[in-house]
């Protein structure tokens, strides 16, 4: 009679903390994982990625573990390459955001301050939702666009018709309310 002992237990894999959130072009660190293992104390570790650090996107690392009979864990981890947001203001000039019907609506001038001062972009105005032929209030958009990501601005226009009654006033109890 034979009578063969075999492991078929396979190992215990754990993944190490890690940073797995990094900016376009940074250089990923990879981690392992923990293994503990019923009976083995030494393991083959494969890890199979395609992450791009150059391409933004969500990525799977995939960590096999195999112990000394070959019974095999696998454990995945994902990791997510993100373009780099920073701070950004846009600035407008003073200009008449409210105005009669039929009249021009001039937009202001923009300017951006922030991070990337010293680069050479523009900032864009988008006044394709305004109608100064009809009475109403709308939205004009200032945006510029950075490396691929697009900062933005919302102002409004208030187009009134003469022949209505406008009437101002004013609460004190509010600063720079009219």
């Amino acid at each position: 009679r034979t009578i063969n002992v075999v492991d078929t237990t396979p190992p215990t894999a754990v993944l190490l903390p890690s940073v797995d959130t990094i900016y376009v072009g940074d250089n990923y660190a990879y981690e392992t994982v923990s293994v503990s293992d019923n009976y083995y104390t030494e393991f083959d570790i494969i890890a199979n990625s395609n992450i791009n650090t150059d391409e933004e996107g969500t990525y799977v690392v995939e960590y096999i573990v195999k112990d000394g009979s070959l019974n095999e864990t696998i454990v995945y981890r994902y990791v997510n390459v993100v373009k780099e947001q920073h701070e950004i203001e846009l600035y407008l000039s003073k200009t008449v955001n409210t105005i009669k019907i039929g009249e021009e609506f001039i937009p202001a001038d923009c300017d951006y301050r922030g991070y990337f001062v010293n680069t050479s972009v523009s900032c864009d105005v988008d006044v394709s939702g305004v109608n100064t032929s009809v009475a109403g209030t709308y939205e004009v958009i200032y945006y510029t666009v950075i490396y691929g990501i697009r900062y933005e601005r919302i102002s409004y226009v208030f187009v009134y018709d003469a022949a209505d009654t406008f009437i101002w006033y004013s609460d004190k109890s509010r600063r720079d309310y009219l």
